[in-house]
């Protein structure tokens, strides 16, 4: 239909319609008011819903609205003028004590009254309509009357001229816009990342805790975290995935491409018919967790208790409250223990949230913002996708082994996996954080046993691997130098060996003069030994200086063996050399 915005038509206004849900006494929750009219006529003055919408009541107020006197709900119902269309819903309640009325009617008969004023939207603007909403819904209880509906018709025209898209405010239809992902970080930590890559592998999750408006905004920031689903995948009923194909490298058939403008294959499909994702379910659809209608898994909220009692449906609850995450299956566990560079990633996010929260509680500083921290979530998605492209699939081992194998098995990436992104080409292949674990990962971290043995393997391959050129160039230079040495050890010896046989052959001959030089003394006539004189040491006479004419003096001899002789010893030896070591002249007695 079409509404005036801005003095203009719009042909395809933001705001489709605003209701008011209210609680008969006898007929239960019921649609009492809707602006603009349904073409389904009305019954005693109240609105005919389309088929599409029969649960709407009971979305509208929630269960276990009564426990409070106001809150919100997100909720998303069929368009029942397009099959492939998801229509968002917002919806704000309060409780009014019936005696403050000005007028109750005769249909009142508790002494609290309870409405829900619900808009119904085309696009996920669920953070941005609840902050009008709210607003809305205070001033129209303010009437005291709600019969006075015109509030409510303002409000439907404020909020298609607020909202509609134009040049001047291109970011006003954010889907992310007041969707806190700084507040969900905060709430589960570490957690925060198990619930990212939980979304992945399509199982069936409940969130659970009462009141409603937290467990739909943990939903709903948890879907902003990825990239373009918000925008794209909760308005468009996607087709439900084809049968399970027999490989996980089989491509599916008949895939939608039109979806999927982003140049790194964004938004992921993994809300679709068969894959629903709801911020709030009522009772009446709990069969999307028994697998009825073609279901195969489900994210959704939800605060009737008899959801906790259906364990066997559910793979995950997350109490929103305490933040506590009971994985039921231990094999889905294991896949989804945090690797050590994951708890890098999730402490780092962590840190900066609580570090801009201290400084500023409205979250206006960039590092550690919403939109900040959406930016490290795509970051860790567009690693994650250019890692599975490797062909070193060690790279995914940083991601979690098990995990990246059970994803490559879900219809989301097998569908990503169909079209090639070129984009992904120029980025590196590795995890954000990766690293090998350090003193501070175990002081900060938990370590398991497999992932220190993991981590203390994948160092000895990369050391190997690094080592192994520098070996080879190690082993040729050793054996350069090998040969090199021999070549040079055989000139030596050979060198060597001649010198040695020089100096032999001179010292043989050295020794052979001497044994060939005849004996300083001779034996004189009378038998004693005299000194002869040494050609080689004559004594040259000075001039003019006469020689004294003295005898020849007798020296005293010493046996070679030290020992003393008689003097008829011969002095001889069986050889014929002489046994008297002769003394030089300086030495002998003359006493």
């Amino acid at each position: 239909m079409a509404e005036e915005v801005d003095g203009a038509l719009s042909e395809d206004p933001v705001i489709l319609h605003i209701l008011v849900v209210g609680f008969h006494h006898t007929r239960g929750s019921e649609v009492e008011f809707c602006h603009p009219k349904l073409k389904y006529g009305e019954v005693d003055d109240r609105p005919v819903m389309p088929p599409e919408w029969q649960n709407i009541t009971a979305l509208a107020l929630p269960d276990g609205a009564h426990l409070t006197t106001e809150d919100s709900v997100y909720f998303l119902l069929p368009d029942p003028e397009n099959e492939h269309r998801q229509l968002s819903a917002v919806a704000c309640y309060r409780q009014i004590e019936a005696a403050a009325l000005e007028e109750t009617g005769s249909d009142v008969k508790r002494r609290v009254v309870q409405k829900s004023v619900c808009v119904l939207s085309n696009r996920p603007l669920f953070g941005l309509i609840q902050h009008h909403l709210q607003l809305a819904t205070h001033a129209y209880f303010r009437e005291l009357n709600f019969t006075k509906t015109q509030v409510l018709k303002d409000v439907y025209n404020h909020l298609n001229r607020t909202l509609h898209p134009s040049p001047s405010s291109p970011l006003s239809l954010s889907p992310e816009a007041c969707i806190s992902a700084r507040k969900f970080v905060l709430q589960y930590g570490r957690k925060a990342l198990v619930l990212f890559k939980l979304m992945l592998l399509e199982k069936k999750v409940l969130f659970y805790s009462h009141p409603v408006q937290r467990l739909c905004e943990n939903v709903v920031s948890l879907l902003s975290l990825f990239p373009g689903v918000l925008e794209n995948s909760i308005p468009t009923v996607h087709a439900a995935a084809p049968p399970v194909a027999s490989s996980v490298d089989e491509k599916p058939s008949g895939v939608d491409l039109s979806a999927t403008p982003d140049e790194f294959g964004f938004p992921l499909r993994f809300c679709r018919a068969d894959c629903p994702v709801l911020p709030y379910m009522s009772l009446q659809q709990m069969d999307n967790f028994k697998g009825g209608g073609g279901i195969r898994s489900c994210v959704a909220g939800a605060t009737n208790a008899l959801f906790l009692h259906s364990p066997n449906l559910i793979d995950v609850k997350v109490d929103t409250e305490t933040g506590n995450v009971d994985i039921q299956d231990s094999a889905l566990r294991h896949t989804l223990t945090l690797t050590i560079a994951d708890q890098r990633f999730a402490d780092h996010v962590l840190s900066a949230v609580q570090e801009d929260e201290q400084s500023s509680s409205s979250g206006t500083n960039w590092c550690g913002g919403d939109d900040w921290v959406r930016l490290q979530f795509r970051q860790y998605l567009v690693s994650l996708l250019v890692c599975s492209r490797s062909k070193d699939t060690r790279v995914l081992t940083d991601f979690g082994t098990h995990f990246t194998r059970s994803w490559k098995e879900t219809y989301n990436y097998r569908h990503w996996t169909v079209t090639a992104h070129p984009a992904l080409m120029d980025i590196e292949p590795k995890h954000p954080y990766k690293g090998q674990i350090g003193l501070s990962d175990l002081r900060d971290h938990n370590v398991t046993p497999e992932q220190l043995r993991q981590s203390m393997s994948d160092t000895k391959v990369r050391l190997g691997e690094a080592l192994t050129p520098f070996g080879q160039k190690l082993g040729a230079a050793a054996s350069s130098t090998k040969q090199s040495l021999g070549e040079a050890v055989g000139v030596t010896r050979t060198e060597l060996g001649g010198a040695l046989a020089s100096a032999s052959s001179a010292i043989g001959g050295w020794f052979s003069s001497i044994r060939s030089k005849p004996s300083f003394y001779a034996p004189s006539p009378d038998g004693a030994y005299a000194s002869s004189p040494d050609p080689d040491h004559a004594p040259t006479p000075d001039s003019g200086a006469t020689p004294s004419k003295q005898p020849a003096q007798t020296a005293k001899l010493s046996f070679a063996d030290g020992g003393d002789e008689e003097d008829d010893d011969d002095g001889f030896d069986t050889h014929g050399r002489s046994r008297f070591i002769a003394l030089p002249p300086s030495s002998v007695d003359n006493s």
